[in-house]
């Protein structure tokens, strides 16, 4: 942000930085083994794909990769900024580009927006029924839908559960900040939006990492639909 107006974007003005290394990363299982794919920021395809006086829209395209160089599932971010506005809409399409085998297991993947530390960062959470809480910025805040009829928030002081909830959190200091929110937050479970303080960071799980047995009870509408082979001993198979 240009926070004193001179026409410059300077680091201190930063509301985000670059300690995470990608804004998006996959974990893979392969047996035992787990191995990390982060999205390249080496050389991605920038394109202005749509420009205009009232909008823009800014295509990032690249593929995600391990730290031995090996890439796994490309990606395509699509930045939408609307004049007069703050507000940046983000559409996230990861491509199975994945050949060697009929379905990839997926640990997690999610998109992590690193805040600029400052001192006095405060994290507020829409919680059940509209009401804003208010969390000190070393606490962890996690939103949850892991069931289409079960929506949950934990933080230090309050743990509520729903059938459907809210999917937002502001991360801001007196002159600057950061909101994050997901649409359609229970039509996509499961699905995670978090406050992470040992990163710093605003984290958004599309795939977020589950327990071995958390969907074993779905009776019939796991052995019916995509669901067996998608939620399966605490992993995706894509």
């Amino acid at each position: 942000l240009d926070v004193n107006g001179d026409g410059r974007y300077t680091p201190d003005e930063a509301i985000l930085n670059e300690r995470i290394a990608g804004p998006s990363s996959l974990t893979v299982r392969d047996g035992d083994q787990l191995d990390g794919y982060v999205s390249s920021l080496d050389a991605p395809r920038v394109e202005i794909e749509r420009e205009g006086a009232l909008s823009t829209i800014v295509k990032v395209s690249g593929a995600h990769a391990n730290r031995d160089g090996d890439e796994l599932f490309r990606f395509v971010s699509r930045y939408y900024f609307t004049a007069d506005s703050g507000l940046v809409r983000v559409q996230h399409t990861v491509e199975n580009d994945q050949t060697e085998q009929a379905l990839t297991r997926i640990e997690d993947y999610g998109m992590g927006l690193p805040v600029t530390p400052r001192q006095d960062v405060t994290v507020r959470t829409e919680a059940a029924g509209g009401e804003l809480l208010e969390t000190p910025a070393d606490a962890e805040v996690t939103l949850v839908q892991d069931l289409d009829d079960h929506w949950s928030l934990m933080a230090p002081a309050t743990h509520q559960e729903g059938e459907h909830g809210p999917a937002a959190i502001d991360v801001s200091t007196t002159d600057r900040g950061l909101w994050v929110g997901l649409r359609d937050f229970w039509q996509k479970w499961p699905s995670s939006l978090a406050w992470e303080p040992e990163l710093g960071a605003v984290s958004i799980y599309l795939l977020p990492p589950f327990e071995d047995d958390r969907y074993a009870d779905l009776g019939d509408a796991v052995v019916s639909d995509r669901l067996y082979y998608h939620l399966r001993d605490g992993g995706y198979r894509l």
